[in-house]
């Protein structure tokens, strides 16, 4: 699935049917990030409440472990 959504059709296709992708770990996680890609991704994912949560984890815990 991720291979893909390296076509942007694709990646369009699979936003438009609004998939749970949380169940797949960090494949399902690979996907959002991909979602995230283009405007119509970012757009799905942040009226979603995804975007503000990963940002949160980012400034909570991820920013640290980067570092």
């Amino acid at each position: 699935l991720d291979e893909a959504c390296e076509d942007k059709a694709n990646l369009h296709a699979l936003i438009q049917m609004k998939p749970a992708l949380s169940h797949l770990g960090d494949k399902g996680l690979l996907l959002l990030l991909r979602f995230l890609s283009i405007p119509k991704g970012f757009s799905y994912l942040n009226e979603r409440g995804y975007v503000a949560k990963q940002l949160e984890k980012w400034h909570k815990e991820y920013n640290s472990k980067y570092v």
